[in-house]
């Protein structure tokens, strides 16, 4: 465990000084920002800090907010090899003969924050207190937990790898709201919030940062968002309270702990109240990423761009589809989801003459890969595979918890016939496996849309709704070694019924090394057409939330 101090600074090189000489002795480094304050402020951080040779100086050109700056020394406490980092505000409000304390908590706990728990003499302003209290209120609530304490106080020790990890996933404030809602993610996250009394005073010469109106509404808003997003981990929240103290280290770093969880809550929150209590829930989720979540809304605007555009250079009537009837489909497939785990729909949800072509091609005894997408409901496989001896279904996918997700599946519905085999790490036993499953008949489904994280395998460029995009080569190349028919599979709705688009794309070209690159890059191409195809059809129904033509 290798913990630095960190002081953001924004015209308070007065009181850094003292800061600093109590710092000394206890032989740590220390990462002062200088968040843009003035040239006088800024010269005299500078002359302190080359006094010390444990301190690192970090300078904004502009002011960011305390938020960014305690983001900057945050990222690089990090780089410079620490685990952890005590957050110290530079006017001196804090008592640091705690720092101590705060140690010896973090080394207990080092998965945890370690908060400090102000309290304050006379010299705190009633507004403030009063402030904290409405806030305490709201966090409360935002966590279902009386677990944070204070969320306010800029006296804390963080996790450094944990804390970074959620600056590069999430866009947090970065001025005063910024205290607040870094405690309540790291909670969400699964972290344990701990805390040690700290002595806070009001020096009498103190100079405050605090925007009443701007900061305010600032607060509100943040408030606002937090509450929505504590609807959508609700099941996560819940379930935290059956989780002991002991095990929450290792609940913090679960990294299925929210997929399956959450599926298990829809799963009875649907089986307990309905389809359309669970469709009154899930209102507030779409509520909340059409509002909040700037991701997924920026990509479905994307989306939406990118299908306009198609529709206008080549004379087709474009379907009227806003962001929040995007999202909303999205959560319409979640019902639709349960709705087959539970065995709820069978095959006759699925339109009667697409049933027959498809019954068509399973007479063919030869085995075939099918390639689907983020597209529809895939989820009907299962539909289709009820109560079918004639053939065996099995889905690829590039990731562990995807096989963990279908346990949970089978927990639910014991009689769930698709099987799924991870390919992480694609190796020669497993391209054993698949093409003794080939030669025995058997289908292989897996998605062509969408890049792994991890593999680094080639990209294929083909088009799609008229712009090129990426399609990473893994699909494709298994179709090539198992030698075997290809075909694009969509499963889309339509009313209330489901309809199935079913094509073989096997490219008329030999399969062989000489032609190998030639037959990828056609069979990509045969998949993106069809694709394109079925977008054009229901475009609600694509479901990649991120931006699809960037390049990765």
């Amino acid at each position: 465990m290798k913990v630095c101090f960190l002081i953001p600074s924004y015209q308070h090189s007065k009181s850094i000084q003292k800061i600093l000489e109590d710092l000394s002795p206890f032989k740590m480094p220390c990462v002062v920002v200088n968040d843009g304050s003035d040239e006088f402020h800024t010269e005299n951080l500078r002359r302190i800090c080359s006094q010390y040779a444990f301190v690192d100086l970090v300078e904004h050109e502009e002011n960011q907010g305390k938020g960014g700056a305690v983001i900057t020394g945050l990222k690089r406490a990090l780089d410079l090899k620490n685990t952890h980092a005590i957050q110290i505000d530079s006017d001196g409000q804090h008592d640091l003969q705690k720092i101590k304390d705060l140690l010896d908590e973090a080394k207990k706990h080092p998965y945890a924050v370690i908060s400090g728990k102000p309290v304050y003499d006379e010299s705190v302003p009633t507004g403030r207190k009063i402030g904290r209290y409405i806030t305490h209120f709201w966090v409360w609530v935002e966590t279902l937990s009386f677990e944070i304490k204070d969320s306010m106080c800029g006296f804390r020790v963080y996790p450094l790898k944990e804390s970074v990890a959620l600056f590069e996933r999430v866009q947090i404030g970065k001025r005063m709201d910024f205290d607040i809602e870094v405690l309540v993610r790291l909670y969400w996250q699964g972290l344990e919030i701990r805390h040690v009394d700290v002595k806070v005073e009001y020096p009498e010469e103190g100079i405050s940062h605090f925007r009443m109106l701007e900061d305010n509404l600032l607060i509100s808003k943040m408030h606002s968002k937090l509450f929505f997003g504590m609807l959508w981990r609700l099941p996560n929240l819940i379930l935290r309270k059956f989780v002991s103290r002991k095990s929450k280290e290792h609940w913090a770093r679960s990294d299925e702990k929210g997929m399956v969880v959450g599926i298990l809550f829809l799963f009875w929150v649907y089986r307990l109240f309905g389809r359309r209590v669970l469709a009154f829930f899930l209102s507030f989720v779409v509520f909340y990423y059409q509002f909040f979540a700037r991701k997924a809304r920026a990509a479905s605007k994307d989306f939406i761009s990118h299908y306009e555009s198609y529709c206008r250079e080549n004379n087709i009537q474009a379907q009227k589809i806003s962001v929040f009837k995007h999202i909303y489909s999205f959560a319409d497939s979640i019902l639709d989801k349960l709705a087959v785990w539970q065995a709820l729909y069978d095959r006759s949800v699925i339109n009667k003459d697409d049933l027959e072509k498809f019954d068509a091609l399973k007479s063919n005894k030869n085995g075939a890969v099918f390639i689907s997408a983020h597209f529809g409901n895939i989820e009907m496989a299962r539909a289709l595979g009820r109560n079918n001896g004639e053939k065996d279904f099995v889905a690829l996918v590039y990731n562990e918890n995807a096989v963990k997700f279908n346990s949970t599946l089978s927990g639910i519905n014991p009689e769930s016939t698709l099987n799924m085999i991870s390919v992480a790490g694609f190796n020669p036993a497993i391209a054993v496996d698949l093409q003794d499953r080939i030669d025995r008949g058997e289908w292989i489904f897996i998605m062509g849309d969408r890049r792994s994280v991890s593999e680094s395998g080639n990209l294929n460029q083909a088009k799609l709704l008229g712009k090129e995009a990426e399609f990473t080569e893994g699909p494709y190349l298994l179709s090539y070694l198992l030698a075997c028919p290809v075909y694009s599979f969509f499963c889309y709705k339509d009313g209330e019924q489901y309809r199935i688009q079913c094509k073989e794309i096997t490219p008329e070209i030999p399969r062989d090394r000489a032609h190998r690159k030639e037959y990828i890059k056609k069979l990509t191409e045969n998949y993106a057409q069809e694709l394109n195809s079925v977008i054009l059809k229901k475009p609600t129904q694509w479901f990649n939330f991120f931006k699809f033509w960037e390049k990765q």
